[in-house]
């Protein structure tokens, strides 16, 4: 290396002591001075969001209204006084009605669901992480340029140290290596002005090489290597949590599908049971005026048709919100919330009796459910944290080499053929040792704190486990329970149906009331209504066990690629099928519609 003289005094001109005092004048004003290229964000202050924390705005929904209010004896008034007339609306056109099958459903919520948009972005944020852990080990050129001025005072100066100028040219070339250690190639000029007239200038030159590596602490391809290794474990675990999204998500739509189904069927049979009341109410003014019953049965008529209007009403009001939730999950544009289109349910469900066998279902949805991917992931990244951790309770020892080959002449050129000579040089060779005297209580801890997060991942993946068999049991169960609900539903259905048709017939011949006609026409939508509901509590649960075993249901495939774009640009909105693309279908399928962004096979 070339030696640099060290200068301990600087002259202090009137000119520099003028800067100096105006600076330190200025000082406190330029702090508090916003500088004209630096773009601050406004600052927060609590009044931006104190009213909003500590204020509850009321509502009058009265104002809300886009009509009048209308009081409850004026709307009776209208209506009659039975109450059941239908209010006259104003002539509008019908909702439009979309046929949608279960398919198509699932393959609208994965391309639009806003969860799943969500969760995509989750792999290629922690993607970046991978790159910045790698950037670690990439290489650096550095270079710096200085002139310093020498100006001792005028004594010291004959006394051998004239006044110079030195400028200095540093270049560095720096590759860290994944074992842990760092070379650097080195380049210096450093030339000398000095301002005596007879003494030349000289221009120095050096050429080197630098190595420094860790033998103990930090040493060895896996300590150095562990940030990425956890980066891709974390990585993995953003891509089980997006699959898992995506795997719920198709749980949540055709839970949604089969609620509609049930909304609609009870609607059906809501209006059914409406149309049976005003027949009966038909046939109990006729028995009146022939004279069989007193006035008293057309009451009792009247006062079941209004009990079937309003439950038929409550059925109407169920189908459009259980609608609506099915539009949320799908989010498709055609399909927005707050429209008024009607989704008919086309895919019928198909019951079948199912048996399984639990002990092996259970073991491969322990294999299979993300969240143990995630626990197995998080388990590897323990590993490696108390491997760091180990590592890092050895004592420092790095081995630290130089060599450098030096030139000096008057001029750059005549400097540098010199250097090339190699006459002379450094040579430089050491270890350097840091033990710590208390026993490296900071690592001591670390590495505990290490093996406990591991226990503690352990005892969750036996946790999870647990919870994951539990799952696989309650919905085989309930499976094979809705399977007798379906027998017992049906055949409680057909004699319900039975008993209202023998009960009316008998009403008509005067043997039977109303009452006990209205009686038989409950038990009957009863009937029915348990029917709906055991077919679609049977649907829901294997929606249940595919969601406990980690799948979806049927024989298509969704290839899930969260990666898709992870290298480009991030993405400045969601995209219509992020990382979606279809599996081939089994021999003899038959493909959905277009529409369609992924096949589904049969269920």
């Amino acid at each position: 290396m070339v030696s640099r003289p060290v200068h301990r005094y600087v002259r202090s001109p009137v000119g520099v002591k003028a800067v100096c005092l105006a600076v330190w004048l200025c000082a406190p004003l330029l702090a508090g001075c916003p500088l004209p290229w630096y773009d601050a964000p406004p600052l927060l202050t609590s009044t931006d969001y104190c009213r909003e924390l500590r204020t509850i705005d009321g509502i009058v929904l009265e104002q809300e209204s886009v009509i009048a209010p209308v009081p409850l004896e004026e709307a009776i008034a209208e209506n009659g006084q039975n109450g059941y007339q239908p209010e006259a609306e104003p002539p509008r056109e019908p909702p439009a009605e979309l046929p949608l099958s279960l398919g198509e459903a699932r393959a609208a919520a994965l391309v639009a669901n806003l969860d799943i948009g969500v969760e995509l972005l989750n792999p290629l944020i922690a993607r970046q992480g991978i790159s910045a852990e790698a950037a670690r080990f990439e290489s650096t050129f550095n270079a710096s340029i200085e002139r310093r001025r020498l100006d001792p005072p005028p004594g010291v100066a004959a006394g051998g140290v004239p006044d110079t100028t030195f400028d200095d040219l540093d270049l560095a070339f720096t590759q860290p290596l994944s074992t842990g250690g760092v070379y650097r190639l080195l380049h210096d000029v450093t030339k000398s002005d000095i301002h005596v007239p007879g003494l030349p200038n000289i221009t120095g030159t050096d050429l080197g090489v630098e190595f420094s590596h860790p033998l103990l602490r930090d040493f060895g391809y896996r300590v150095n290597t562990a940030g990425i290794q956890i980066a891709r474990a974390n990585s993995g675990i953003a891509d089980a949590q997006s699959k898992l999204t995506a795997i719920r998500v198709l749980a949540e739509v055709e839970t949604a599908y089969w609620n509609l189904f049930a909304a609609q069927r009870l609607y059906d049979i809501a209006q059914q049971q409406l149309e049976l009341a005003k027949g009966q109410l038909e046939a109990a003014e006729r028995l009146v005026q022939a004279g069989r019953f007193s006035n008293v049965e057309v009451l009792r008529a009247q006062a079941g048709v209004l009990a079937r209007r309003d439950a038929a009403i409550a059925a109407e009001t169920n189908v459009r919100l259980v609608q609506r939730e099915l539009k949320r999950i799908m989010q498709r544009p055609d399909l927005p919330v707050e429209s008024i289109t009607k989704i008919i349910v086309v895919t019928s469900p198909r019951p079948v009796g199912l048996r399984f066998d639990r002990q092996n279902l259970a073991a491969r949805a322990v294999e299979n459910r993300m969240e143990a991917l995630q626990l197995r992931l998080q388990l590897l990244s323990n590993d490696i944290e108390i491997l760091v951790e180990k590592n890092s309770k050895l004592p420092r020892l790095d081995l630290t080499a130089e060599i450098d080959v030096l030139g000096q002449d008057r001029a750059y050129r005549r400097s540098l053929d010199n250097l090339l000579e190699g006459e002379f040089g450094d040579r430089l060779v050491g270890l350097s040792l840091e033990v710590p005297l208390a026993g490296n209580v900071a690592a001591t801890a670390r590495l505990r704190e290490a093996e406990l997060r591991r226990i503690q991942t352990q005892i969750q993946q036996k946790q999870l486990d647990v919870a994951i068999v539990q799952e696989v049991y309650d919905a085989i169960d309930r499976i094979e329970q809705n399977w007798q609900r379906i027998l017992a539903t049906r055949a409680a259905a057909i004699a319900a149906e039975q008993t209202f048709l023998g009960e009316s017939r008998l009403n008509q011949a005067g043997q039977r009331t109303s009452t006990e006609v209205f009686i038989a026409l409950t038990n009957l939508a009863d009937a029915q209504a348990q029917a709906v509901q055991a077919i679609t509590d049977y649907e829901t649960a294997k929606v249940d066990l595919a969601l406990a075993a980690g799948a979806m249901l049927g024989y298509g495939q969704v290839h899930w690629n969260p990666y898709q774009g992870a290298d480009g640009p991030p993405p400045t909105e969601y995209p219509a099928g992020p990382g979606l693309t279809p599996e081939p279908l089994p021999p003899g399928e038959l493909p959905l519609p277009p529409a369609a962004a992924a096949p589904f096979g049969p269920r």
